[in-house]
Parts: structure tokens; C-alpha cells; sequence
């Protein structure tokens, strides 16, 4: 036995573990073990070195060396030094062998020369005592305990070491069938303590186990004979009735450690047969009723195709090269070969003489067209997934596969003269025959049972190895050997070994690693052991990847492809094995107390989830967002690893690895659903139109799933997540909007018309529990009875879910803790009281009501027209929390021309008691006045002209594509018009204008600074006031802020552009339709559809463009909506109208279109619906647009400036996300920095610390094109997620800007903003609800 150091320098520290190596010259021998078989002789011996691994964190773009005082890193000659292999992450790793009992002195060296300090030292221990190292592994996978692969020679020296610890004198019978039950008692577990109690001696002719013994084999006692001495051997009886199946399809019965999800052999019990008995009927199902069309090629080939080979051209005519690579023909295609190497689907003699190499070439053929989605980079979840499980039953096509003739050994078997005649006819017919003819899976499981006979393993009965020659056997081990790697169904180590002459010596240095580790891994690991194997495992696999990350060239040699598929399948396997060690490893970590506060096992649980995304990112899946986490884990890792985890409730630590589990989690349940997508539905329809057992169909995603990496990841993840949520005391729920409501309990999958149970859709007081949340829904649109929300997962809290259900006054509350979801799903259909507010959230179940409930009483009547509302409620966080509101569709509110009467100051919220204000605007003399934009813009800037000039003729092109009527509009910009009317129309209007609105004529573009809420909506006069704030010097430096220049396209500019067209007649019967059209049989949304693309047709006239062009110049830009029925009280207005992004003026056609989409939002079906739930008509909604600089901010964020549950004025509560504002509000799933900040005292409070897997950004080194570009975010470089001190620094200044917002504004404010290099820009600004 060989110890084995493996020392990681750098983050990580030395790791013991053992390893079992041939004897070699100059080594001492231990102790000499006979092997029987004609075996080698073996030796235990101690070795005379360690394997030391060395790591550092990037090599990328360097020669890194590790020189020292020995000949093995060069003797301090950098030449000769070792060097690092780069691994796809970047990491380097080399090792180096360095003798027992000695020390190491070195340094790394790169091409700038030896770094810089003392020597490093590493000092290597004395070889430990080695005979206590148990001898038998268990992998406990699937339920069973499977022995973990051990190589069979090493397998025969364990057996006799187990036989003579059980008391066997040194010079007895060691014979065959001794060394069978030894291998029965290595698999299932028996200890040399069990042989030393239990064996019981007879007279050396043949030995017994107790009952004891047996019981934990599983068998009825039975004695077992020794072989015989000599004879010729007798012919084997013939087989009343086959073996048991093995255990998976392509699937040796010894090799424990090829982990696959195929399923058990389906197909017909093998026939030994001593004539040509093989049959071509078929009987079987082929329904290609409603099927897809990929699934129902294959149904219609297979109709038509027995053998093997046949069934394989049809996979190819489908997926071959040039085929289909959509996820139908991918997914039913490795269904189809799954179930053809499981023997679900039969494969029969075809006609003709096709010999295994026609096989070889169309695995090729098939392998060659789809492994490249793996390294290209555009291939999606469900292709990915369908290719990886279609590879391994996949025919090899090495070049020794391909030849003319391959597999001849077993003819060679097959004509033997030392072998009984009804054995030779038996292969001959069974396998030999049929092998050369139509091979087909069968093939391997007929051979694996012929073994099984003629060495007696697995089967107890008379006959067996020992009877027959040696070389016989040893042939036919050898020609099964074959078989399995023409089946590809070697095992994990077999393929490694074969790997070895094909590859670097760098990369067999880290396979032989691995192996080393592997064989050594002992009985009952320890976690700190398996955590040891598992990241030699992912390193591993990591190099293997690295081998084939580039994509298949035209013209690369066979030999290479070859190649390539074992690389790719040895990868496949590696993972497969990643998971029986997670599963190991979870076993452990899920043990009483490991991951209490303070346990044992953080440090390795945490590298061990390191790992395992490691591999979920290796398997191509979002692997961006894998190494984000890796690197956040890594950090982690270190501080667990040093002893600086702290987990009590009020340190970072408990909330940081709370909210990267959550990452991780959210990563396992995309994973999970991405597998249930490809599959589920897929395998039951497939399986019945092949006529599979339906049970097989059902269940295929199922066990697909059970059987990732990912399962046992989301495990280990959940167990980590409930030990830090207690050990830190984080609360399972998160109160978004504060209040307390009865209803029956609902479960629905989201918020959405249509969505609860025909019972419930009339029915008042109802609580729903969704299932997930995009964050742009609307709590009303699911029906009018809703008073609370329970959601399951993270939403930011100013999402526009969250902002909607704050005015709609609903409870809600998120949840995304399995524990506590799974005892609020048990009281679905229940009636509950949903009670949430600053001190937490319950729920609690309740009897049906009599009579009014004092926590959700009836609604009350609602106050005079000229009455103010009462005042909200004192913060006192004592105080219970205020009953809630009547539902938005009870009270209507006042009229839109009673609600638009606050023009002078727009932040004064409708509904909320009258204060005086300094803070009016004025309109402003007409931006128009003069000449036209377009002409002043071309006497300033010849630049601007040039712009001018192509926006006019974009202009004209675009205007050729709509209706006729609007072709004669001209291209020339009108005369100056005249001033702005405070109300009616301008020229021919499309419809008439609501009161209180200021119409502005065609053409007229209004400075930002000059704008109110009567030209262009409350929005735009809120931005207009901000800009001037912006200007001011606050008494406090920190409160000082920018705010983005913009200009307002104002009311009757969509009217004038419809007019224009000659739509008027068309708009205004659509207008007219939009008011009583019903929302069943989907009229509505008919409706909906032609007023949008009505809408969308226009365009602003060219001096618009020109005009925006001349006030903000080239830049990008934000089309942004401001509506006159925004933020009005008992209807919902976040993000209810669309904001269109990254746009340029100076692109005419691209700006037009922006400016109509923004239009059209007007009228989508939400909007609509939501109009009509708060009493408002269709012919009151009109439409303003602001347009602003586009910002690109690092951070964006969003201000309660009171407290939005308790209401305490005195804290502020701010949520903060990396890239553009819509990342909080469009509901990107996660949760967001979130503090809390005491304006008193200036104490910052984290509550939540990041982890949305994504931001929204400006990409600004491409076109302006109306998006924001999705990124990954790593956290372990973002500076509020690993410094308190960063958190407390901008915690106050954002403090400071709230407070100076709430002098200069009258109240209580929800406020948005960003960061932008340096400086904080505030965009918006509204009363707080």
C-alpha cells in the first residue's frame, strides 16, 4: 500500500490518502501473496515516495515552473524545472513525486524569473502503519451496495488476503472456487473481523459461512466445493433457466463503477443455442398517430429495420450530418437508442452477412454531427442534454472497430479443441455467429452470462471456473473485454487505461492520479477522503474537456475522432462518478450536528459544492454563471478552511452563504427542469408509439433527473441552506407588502387571467400561493377576490410586482424555503390568515368567518368626493398593523380630470392629505418658436446636419411601407406653429382629448426643464423637477446628485401622428371597441392586437427625430412612458407601459419605432383590464413619451425612504443590483443587496445580500438596438458583497439623498437611481404608497 500526499499550495491544505501500486525493483517486499489463475505475482510493499500535487490559481498566457532543490523540479535549474498544465479554468496544476521522510525546498518561476521571498518548504512525513486500510468499497449507490471498481488483479490479492485472515494456514488450497466467495464476501461488505468470527474450517476440502455472514450476502447457506485436481473438465449442464440480468444495459456484472442511468435489461432472456436458431419476426407496436416528426421517422424506420445496424441508419438519416439538430429529433433519438441498448426495443437478425465495422462507421457517422454542440456554444439546455445521453450507447469506432474484420478472437474461442463440443456449439451459434452477422446489444449480455457460466462467478451452481482450461478463460475474459469496449460499455477505469498512450504526459499524470486515488479509497470513507477524490475527479474531467473543447475540423483524421469519443465518453463517466461521491458526501453532511453552527464538515461540504458546479458547468451548462459561483464557493471555502466562518445570526457570513445556496439552488432547479423538459413529455409519447412499457416512459425523466450530478448538488445545497438559515436565524419569509388578510388558500402556477379554479374565480377573499413570478405581473389580473399573495420564490421588493401589489394595498409575502413551503402547501384549499409586517409574516389557519373578522374587516364606505383620505397610520412598531384597504375595484376613484388637478407639484400622491409646496413648474415659452428644430439644428452643428440629412431619408423609406393614406404626408417640416392651447385639440384630432390636458401642436418637442404633468404626465414633470434639484449645491455633499437630460414628446403627438396617416375613423372605432369588448373568447385580445399594430404603424414627423437629435445629441437614448393614468390611486401603473432602451435619434426609423411601441403600450391587454378595474375609460388614457439619456450604470437602486413595512420615517430601506434599473424591476430572479440605514444614527443594517444570477446592461460596443444585454455577475468581485465597510459607505450617502428628497418633495418618497462611474443620477421620484 502506497500513501499518498496530495498538497495543494495555495488555498488549499494537504490532504492524506492511500494508493496500491505494483511492486518494483529495489522496493522491499512486505509480504508475498500467491495469486492463483496464472495471475503475476504480486507484492505489497511500501513505496519509496509520495505524489505531491502542486496548484497555483491562473496560469492563462504563462509558462509557469516549480524549480527546487531536487532532480524531480530540476535542482534549482529553471530548464529543467516542472512545468503546470493549464486546466480550462485557468487553473495550474503539476505533480511531482518526492521520497518519504524529506523536505522540499522551492519556488515558482515564470518567464520574468524566481518570484520573489524565501524558499517554500514542504516537509514530507514517514510512511503510516498500512494494515489496517480495510479491504473492501462500497459506493452505496442506487439504494444497494455495489463494490466500487477494483482492477482484477488487485481484486485476486484482496481475495487471498480475506481468505487467510479468515484462518486458512499459509500452503492450503487457495483454489477458484475459494477465490469466487471471497470476491461475494469483498462485494458485500464482509470485514476480515466477520471471516475470523464466523468461517468455520472443514478439514480443507471445503469451507462454510455462519448464517450470521450469509445474512448479510443475502443468500441461504450452502456449502461451497473446491475445484477438482485434475480431469478433463465436463461439459456444463444446459440452462434450465438464465442467470439474473445484469444490472444495466451495456454493463459488465463486475464493474460497479460505470454509474448510468440506463435502465435494467428489458429485452429477451438469452437462448444458447447449439444451432442456428436466431429468428428475424417481430412483433411490436409502431403508432405514428399525432407524433412529431423526428419521433415519427424513427417509429416508420424502425417499422422497417430489425437489426442493430439498421436501427442505427435510421438515427443517422434523422441526426446524422446535415440532419435535424432540433431538441425533438435530438431527445427522441437517444430515446430510441437508450431503449435499443436496454432491450426495450428489440433488435432482430436483419438479412445479410453486415459485420460489426459497418456498426463502427455509422457511431461515426452520428458522432461527428452532433458532439460539436457541445464545444460551439450555441447549442440550448435540451439539445445539450439529448446529445450527452444519446453518446454512450453509441457503438465505438476505433480504428480496431472499423477494420474489415474486426473481433476475431472469439472465433478463434469458438474453434478450441480443450473445450467441450456443446460449449464450442453454444458460442459459436449464441455469439460468434451472430456477432459477425448482426451484431446487436445482445450480444454483450449473452457473452457476460457465457462467462458467468464458465467461471462460476455470480452463480453458485455445479460447474465453473477451474474446470475449464486457463487459457480458455483467460481468452475469453479477454475477448468479453473486447466486446465491452466495441459496446462502449467499459468501465470508468478500463477506458481511463486506455486512454493513457493517446494523451500528454501531463494530462496521464492527472488521470493516473485520479486512478490512484480512486483504487485507494478504503472502506466506510471518511468526507474530508471523498471531498479528496472528488476534486481529483473534477480536475480530472476538467483536463479530459480541455482535450476536446475545440470543435471537430474538416479533415481531422479518424484516428483523432476516434479519440475524441473516448475522451468524451471517459468525461461522461467521470461525471457519473462525481455523483455516486456526492452522494457520499451528502450522506455524510446530512448526519445530526455536522452542518450545526460549528460543524465538523462546513469546510469539505462547501469544496465539495464547489466541485460539483465545477461539473455542472463542464456539462455546458450555463457556464458562465457556474464559474461566477465557483469563484464566490472558492472564497467561502478559504475563510471555512482557516476557521473564519461565522455563522451566528449578525455576521456576513451566515447571509452570504445563504444567498449563494440560493444561487446555487436556483441553478439545480433550471438543471432539473431543463432534463423534465426534454424528456417527460417525450418518453411517454414515444414509449407508446414504440409499445415500450409505459412505466419505463413515465418514469425516464424521473430517473434521469435522480441520476445527475445536479440531484445530488440541489440535496447538498438544501441541507447546507436550512443548517445556515438556523445557524444565522434568517427568517424564511420576506414581507413585501405589510397588512393582514383572510381568505381560502389557492395555489396557482402564476398571476394571470385565467389562472385560478373555476370555483374560486367569483369568489371574495382569497390568498394565493404562486409557484413562480416573472415580477412584470399584475395582482388584479388573476381575479377581483384576492387579498393576499404568498409567492415561492425571491422577488426584489420595487419590482413591478411588488410596486403593483403595494398599490392594489395586497398582502404579500415571498417564500422560498422547501420546509416552510411544503407545511403552507399542506393548507391549500383551507381558509388562513396572512398576516405580515416589520416584525415578520405568519399564517395561520382559521374557521369560516360568521361574521366580520377584526383582522380583515369590511371594506369600509368610501369618503366624500371632497373629503381628504384619512392619514396613514403612526409608525409606532408596536402599533398592530391598519386593516386593509377595500380591493382597488370597490372604492372607484375620482374622475381623471379630479385627479390631474396636482399638475403644479406631480409628487404629491392623489388621495394623500394637501401641503403647500415651493417646488412648481411653469410652463415654459414653446421649444418650436422660430425656425424649425431641424434648420437651427443645421446651422449649429454641420455634424447634426449630416445626421439630419440621413434620418430625412431614412424617414422617406420607412414612410413607403405604411397605409397609403399616410403617403402623403410631407417629408417638409410644417410652418412655426402657434403657442400651446391649455386645452381642446390641435387641428384635426383622432379623437377628443381628455379635460386637463394640455395638447401641444404636431411637431412640438418640450425641454425637459420646461415640461408639467398637463403637457407630458406626471412622470415626465417629476424628472423635471428632479433635474433642477440636481442643480442645486445641498447643504450635505453627500446628498448632492445629477439627474439624466431628456425632452418630452407631450400629449397629442400620437393623436397628430394617427391623424396624419389617416387612420382617425379606424383608431376611433377600435377606441370605441376597446371600452365594452369582452375578455372571453378572447375578443378582447383581438382587439388589443389591431389597436397595437395600428399604433405602431405611425411614426413621429422628422422635425421630432431632428428636434431630439438637436437637444441630446448623439448618444443613446430611453423612450420612456408617461401616461396621464400613471401612479393614480387604486390603479397600478409600474411598469404597466413599456420603456423602450439603447436607442439613437439619429437613427430615425429605429427611434420612430420606439417612440410608436411606447404609444401602443397604451393599449395592451393589461393595460386595458387594469383601466377598467379601476372605473377608468379607454378615451381618457393618453400617452406622453420622455425621452432621456441612457444611462449604463455599474448599480442601480431603489429607495423606501420610510420603512415600507413598519412605516418608520426614521429608517430607510434600499435595494441595490448590478447594471441597469430594469434589473430590480423587471423581476430577474433573485434577491438584491438589500440595507437599511437609520438616518439618525447613520447604522447600516444588511438584510440581504445579493445573489441574481444576472444583470441588464448597456452594451455599448454594439448598435443601439432597443435591448439591454443580459450578463452573469460574480459577486466575489463585487465590492458590497465582500466589504461591510463598502456596504456602510454607500448605505449613508444613499441615506443622505433620501432625507434631502424628502425635504425638498413634502414626504415619505420611492426613489430610483444609479451609479454611474462616480456619481449617483437619481431618474425618478413618486410619493411613497
Amino acid at each position: 500500500m502506497v500513501p499518498k500526499i496530495g498538497a495543494i499550495i495555495g488555498m488549499r491544505g494537504a490532504h492524506v490518502n492511500w494508493s496500491v501500486q505494483r511492486a518494483s525493483p529495489g522496493c522491499a517486499p512486505r509480504r508475498a501473496v500467491a495469486a492463483s489463475r496464472g495471475l503475476a505475482s504480486m507484492r505489497l510493499r511500501v513505496s519509496c515516495a509520495v505524489t505531491v500535487r502542486f496548484t497555483v490559481p491562473d496560469v492563462r498566457g504563462r509558462r509557469v515552473k516549480l524549480v527546487g532543490d531536487r532532480a524531480e523540479v530540476g535542482n534549482w535549474n529553471p530548464d529543467n524545472g516542472a512545468v503546470f498544465t493549464e486546466m480550462s479554468t485557468g487553473e495550474g496544476v503539476v505533480e511531482v513525486e518526492i521520497p518519504h521522510d524529506s523536505e522540499l525546498k522551492y519556488k515558482f518561476v515564470t518567464d520574468e524569473g524566481f518570484e520573489s521571498g524565501e524558499d517554500r518548504c514542504l516537509k514530507i512525513p514517514k510512511p503510516e502503519a498500512l494494515w489496517d486500510v480495510p479491504l473492501c468499497v462500497s459506493t452505496n449507490f442506487g439504494g444497494g451496495s455495489p463494490e466500487a471498481p477494483i482492477p482484477d488483479d488487485l481484486m485476486a490479492v484482496r481475495a487471498y488476503l480475506m481468505w487467510e485472515q479468515a484462518g486458512k494456514p499459509d500452503g492450503a488450497d487457495f483454489g477458484s472456487a475459494a477465490e469466487a466467495e471471497m470476491r461475494s464476501l469483498l462485494r458485500a461488505g464482509v470485514t476480515a473481523d466477520d471471516l475470523r468470527a464466523y468461517f468455520k474450517n472443514s478439514n480443507g476440502a471445503a469451507f462454510q459461512v455462519s448464517e450470521e455472514v450469509r445474512k448479510k450476502l443475502g443468500k441461504p447457506r450452502k456449502a461451497v466445493p473446491v475445484a477438482a485436481a485434475s480431469g478433463a473438465p465436463p461439459a456444463p449442464p444446459p440452462m434450465q433457466a438464465p442467470p439474473p440480468p445484469p444490472e444495466m444495459g451495456f454493463q459488465s456484472m463486475d464493474e460497479g463503477d460505470f454509474i448510468a442511468t440506463n435502465h435494467r435489461w428489458q429485452g429477451a432472456q438469452v437462448n444458447f443455442m447449439r444451432s442456428n436458431e436466431h429468428s428475424n419476426d417481430r412483433q411490436g407496436t409502431w403508432d405514428t398517430g399525432g407524433l412529431p416528426d423526428g419521433a415519427r421517422r424513427l417509429v416508420e424506420g424502425d417499422q422497417k429495420s430489425g437489426s442493430w445496424r439498421q436501427k442505427l441508419e435510421v438515427v443517422d438519416d434523422l441526426i446524422g450530418r446535415g440532419g435535424d439538430h432540433s431538441a425533438d429529433a435530438l431527445a427522441f433519438s437517444a430515446l430510441y437508442v437508450s431503449w435499443i441498448g436496454s432491450g426495450a426495443i428489440r433488435c432482430v437478425e436483419g438479412g445479410g452477412h453486415y459485420r460489426p465495422c459497418k456498426h463502427a462507421e455509422l457511431a461515426r457517422s452520428i458522432f461527428v454531427a452532433v458532439d460539436n454542440m457541445q464545444t460551439g456554444g450555441g447549442a440550448q439546455l435540451e439539445e445539450l442534454l439529448a446529445v450527452r445521453r444519446l453518446q454512450p450507447w453509441l457503438p465505438s469506432f476505433t480504428a480496431e472497430f472499423t477494420a474489415s474484420v474486426p473481433l476475431t478472437r472469439i472465433r478463434d474461442i469458438a474453434h478450441r479443441s480443450d473445450i467441450p463440443h456443446d460449449l464450442k456449439q453454444e458460442i459459436k451459434h449464441t455469439i460468434q455467429n451472430k456477432l459477425h452477422r448482426n451484431a446487436g446489444p445482445e450480444d454483450l449480455v449473452a457473452t457476460e452470462q457465457m462467462l458467468q457460466r464458465i467461471t462460476g462467478e455470480g452463480d453458485q451452481r455445479s460447474g465453473g471456473w477451474g474446470q475449464y482450461p486457463e487459457d480458455f478463460v483467460r481468452e475469453f475474459r479477454i475477448f468479453h473485454k473486447e466486446l465491452k469496449e466495441f459496446f462502449n460499455a467499459s468501465s470508468l477505469e478500463e477506458r481511463l487505461e486506455r486512454l493513457g498512450p493517446t494523451v500528454s504526459g501531463d494530462v496521464q499524470q492527472v488521470i493516473n492520479t485520479f486512478m490512484h486515488q480512486k483504487r485507494t479509497l478504503g472502506y466506510e470513507p471518511s468526507v474530508t477522503a471523498l471531498v479528496n477524490l472528488l476534486q481529483s475527479n473534477t480536475t480530472c474531467r476538467d483536463v479530459l474537456c480541455h482535450q476536446i473543447s475545440n470543435p471537430i475540423e474538416q479533415g481531422q483524421s479518424d484516428d483523432v475522432i476516434a479519440n475524441r469519443q473516448q475522451l468524451r465518453l471517459a468525461e461522461i463517466d467521470l461525471e457519473k462518478y462525481a455523483f455516486v461521491l456526492l452522494s457520499q458526501i451528502e450522506s455524510h453532511a446530512a448526519g445530526p450536528g455536522n452542518l450545526a453552527l460549528g460543524g465538523p464538515l462546513w469546510a469539505p461540504t462547501l469544496l465539495a459544492t464547489k466541485l460539483a458546479i465545477q461539473h455542472v458547468g463542464l456539462s455546458c451548462y450555463e457556464p458562465q454563471e457556474c464559474s461566477n459561483i465557483v469563484a464566490e464557493l472558492g472564497q467561502l471555502v478559504q475563510r471555512a478552511e482557516q476557521g473564519k466562518l461565522r455563522l451566528e445570526p449578525g455576521k456576513d457570513d451566515g447571509l452570504r452563504v445563504t444567498s449563494l445556496l440560493e444561487r446555487v439552488r436556483r441553478l439545480s432547479e433550471g438543471y432539473t427542469e431543463g432534463i423534465l423538459n426534454v424528456f417527460s413529455d417525450r418518453a411517454s409519447v414515444f414509449a407508446k408509439a414504440m409499445g415500450v412499457d409505459e412505466h419505463m416512459g413515465r418514469q425516464f425523466s424521473e430517473s434521469e433527473v435522480r441520476a445527475s450530478v445536479v440531484f445530488q448538488l440541489s440535496k447538498l445545497a438544501t441541507a447546507m441552506l436550512k443548517a445556515a438559515r438556523e445557524a444565522s436565524g434568517a427568517d424564511a419569509w420576506d414581507a413585501l407588502v405589510s397588512g393582514s388578510a383572510e381568505g381560502t388558500l389557492i395555489q396557482i402556477d402564476k398571476i394571470e387571467p385565467g389562472a385560478l379554479p373555476p370555483a374560486a374565480e367569483q369568489q371574495d377573499g382569497l390568498i394565493l400561493l404562486v409557484n413562480r413570478a416573472d415580477g412584470d405581473e399584475e395582482v388584479s389580473a388573476a381575479g377581483p377576490g384576492v387579498r393576499g399573495v404568498i409567492l415561492a420564490q425571491e422577488l426584489p421588493h420595487l419590482s413591478h410586482l411588488g410596486v403593483r401589489a403595494r398599490q392594489e394595498k395586497v398582502v404579500f409575502a415571498t417564500c422560498a424555503v422547501e420546509e416552510t413551503l411544503a407545511g403552507i402547501r399542506a393548507q391549500v384549499g383551507q381558509r388562513v390568515r396572512l398576516t405580515a409586517d416589520g416584525e415578520g409574516v405568519s399564517l395561520v389557519p382559521c374557521g369560516p368567518a360568521t361574521a366580520p373578522v377584526p383582522s380583515a374587516p369590511s371594506p369600509p364606505p368610501p369618503p366624500p368626493a371632497a373629503a381628504a383620505p384619512p392619514p396613514p397610520p403612526p409608525p409606532a412598531a408596536a402599533a398592530p398593523p391598519p386593516p386593509p384597504p377595500p380591493p382597488a375595484a370597490a372604492v372607484p376613484p375620482p374622475p381623471p380630470a379630479q385627479r390631474a388637478q396636482q399638475a403644479d407639484n406631480p409628487f404629491k400622491s392623489m388621495g394623500t392629505p394637501a401641503s403647500t409646496s415651493n417646488n412648481s413648474v411653469s410652463p415654459g415659452p414653446s421649444s418650436s418658436a422660430g425656425s424649425s428644430p431641424a434648420e437651427r439644428a443645421s446651422r449649429s452643428n454641420p455634424f447634426l446636419a449630416e445626421k439630419i440629412a440621413e434620418a430625412r431619408a431614412a424617414l422617406d423609406k420607412s414612410r413607403a411601407k405604411l397605409p397609403s393614406s399616410s403617403k402623403s404626408a410631407s417629408p417638409t417640416p410644417p410652418p412655426p406653429p402657434p403657442p400651446a392651447q391649455p386645452t381642446g385639440t390641435a387641428g384635426k384630432a383622432a379623437r377628443a382629448m381628455p379635460a386637463n390636458i394640455k395638447v401641444s401642436p404636431a411637431g412640438t418637442v418640450t425641454p425637459l426643464a420646461e415640461a408639467t404633468s398637463e403637457l407630458g404626465g406626471a412622470k415626465t414633470a417629476s424628472c423635471a423637477i428632479l433635474s433642477k434639484i440636481a442643480l442645486d449645491t445641498p447643504p450635505n455633499p453627500a446628498a448632492a446628485f445629477k439627474a439624466p437630460a431628456g425632452v418630452c414628446l407631450p400629449y397629442g403627438a400620437m393623436e397628430a401622428a394617427i391623424e396624419a396617416t389617416g387612420l382617425n375613423s379606424q383608431f376611433d372605432a377600435l377606441l370605441a371597441k376597446l371600452e365594452t369588448a369582452a375578455v372571453e373568447e378572447n375578443e378582447l385580445d383581438g382587439v388589443c392586437k389591431e389597436m397595437m399594430a395600428l399604433v405602431e404603424g405611425v411614426r413621429p414627423p422628422l422635425e421630432v427625430t431632428v428636434a431630439v437629435l438637436s437637444e441630446l445629441g448623439e448618444q443613446r437614448l430611453i423612450v420612456r412612458s408617461s401616461a396621464n393614468v400613471e401612479d393614480l390611486e387604486g390603479m397600478s401603473g409600474a411598469g404597466l407601459y413599456d420603456s423602450i432602451p439603447n436607442v439613437h435619434a439619429s437613427d430615425a426609423e429605429g427611434f420612430g419605432r420606439a417612440v410608436a411601441q411606447v404609444w401602443a403600450s397604451l393599449y395592451t391587454r393589461r393595460a386595458v383590464l387594469s383601466r377598467r378595474a379601476a372605473g377608468v375609460s379607454q378615451s381618457e388614457a393618453v400617452m406622453a413619451v420622455l425621452v432621456q439619456e441612457l444611462l449604463a450604470p455599474d448599480m442601480s437602486f431603489v429607495l423606501h425612504t420610510a420603512h415600507p413595512l413598519s412605516r418608520d420615517p426614521n429608517l430607510l430601506v434600499a435595494e441595490i443590483a448590478v447594471g441597469h434599473g430594469e434589473t430590480l424591476a423587471s423581476g430577474v430572479r433573485g434577491t438584491p443587496w438589500r440595507l437599511e440605514v437609520n438616518k439618525e444614527t447613520g447604522e447600516v443594517k444588511t438584510l440581504a445580500l445579493a445573489n441574481m444570477s444576472e444583470a441588464l446592461v448597456v452594451d455599448e460596443t454594439t448598435k443601439a438596438d432597443g435591448q439591454l444585454k443580459k450578463v452573469k455577475v460574480d459577486y466575489s468581485q463585487e465590492p458590497l458583497s465582500i466589504s461591510p465597510l463598502a456596504r456602510t459607505v454607500f448605505g449613508r450617502c444613499l441615506a443622505a439623498i433620501g432625507m434631502a428628497l424628502e425635504k425638498r418633495l413634502d414626504g415619505a418618497q420611492d426613489v430610483e437611481g444609479a451609479v454611474v462611474d462616480q456619481d449617483i443620477y437619481i431618474v425618478q421620484a413618486r410619493p411613497q404608497p
